[in-house]
């Protein structure tokens, strides 16, 4: 999902886009509109998890018709994007992984993607996520290098969380309590400033919580504010925001409620059809 009214399908090789709430689609390498930076009414798509994002294969944006823009100039990276944060500000952060921890880039750019400022993570460093405040400011969710012959995913301990205040040219070991975790996280952001981190809980039968948790320190240390079993669903977020999908009634699967939180403190709770 792209916007209200504008989604990408990926199938096998092809690209599918509609723009009018899925009634058409066309392929999607013509139906994007290429422009050298995107225009100041569109809002560059947010996407990150711990596998990527999905069909997007580069930055794309969206304005209130539904039209998607897509960048002309030269990529920050020739594969397709792991993260891609929005921050309030304006600037574009966004990290890519190919699948070798070997060749990570992180990138930023201040001006709707026109023009791109890259950097290489230390080697070994599997960069998860990436959350951007402001130009200045963004944070980068790293989890602890596999040993030989592992994957990236199936190493206990604790994660690793990078903040910088320079606009990426130095990156800060906030030296966070968050444990790494097998289970598919998202990193934001919040409303007020704070650090909101929600995971889905969907992949280690020992725990099979689906879980939220703050910060309010800068990433050194995350409470747990909010979970619900396994079998509720899934998690969410986007800059400024994260929700969990739940169920009162756990003698019957599926979630038929959305808790929404912006700060991790106040939380509204939105019913879903049965």
């Amino acid at each position: 999902m792209l916007g209200q009214r504008s989604y990408l399908v990926r199938d096998g090789d092809q690209l599918r886009l509609s723009t009018d709430y899925g009634r058409t689609w066309r392929d999607a390498e013509q139906a994007m509109v290429t422009v050298p930076s995107f225009p100041a009414n569109a809002e560059p798509v947010f996407c990150q998890w711990g596998r990527g994002c999905g069909a997007l294969r580069e930055p794309v944006a969206v304005s209130p018709t539904g039209t998607v823009y897509r960048l002309g100039g030269k990529p920050p990276s020739p594969y397709p994007p792991a993260s891609i944060y929005p921050s309030a500000d304006g600037t574009i952060w966004a990290n890519y992984w190919p699948g070798d921890i070997g060749v990570m880039v992180v990138a930023r750019s201040v001006d709707r993607g026109a023009t791109w400022t890259t950097w290489q993570p230390a080697k070994g460093a599997n960069v998860i996520a990436i959350a951007g405040v402001s130009a200045q400011e963004a944070y980068l969710l790293i989890a602890p290098p596999p040993p030989a012959g592992a994957q990236p995913m199936e190493v206990e301990g604790t994660s690793q969380l990078l903040r910088t205040t320079d606009g990426g040219r130095t990156w800060a070991d906030m030296g966070t309590d968050l444990p790494n975790s097998l289970e598919n996280r998202f990193l934001v952001v919040g409303s007020d400033g704070s650090l909101l981190l929600v995971e889905a809980g969907n992949m280690q039968p020992t725990s099979g919580r689906s879980k939220a948790m703050i910060s309010l320190d800068a990433g050194r240390h995350f409470k747990t504010v909010r979970e619900y079993d396994q079998r509720d669903g899934g998690v969410g977020a986007a800059p400024g925001y994260a929700w969990l999908y739940g169920r009162d009634d756990l003698t019957v699967g599926g979630a038929d409620h959305v808790q929404l939180t912006g700060d991790g403190t106040a939380w509204t709770r939105l019913p879903l059809p049965d």
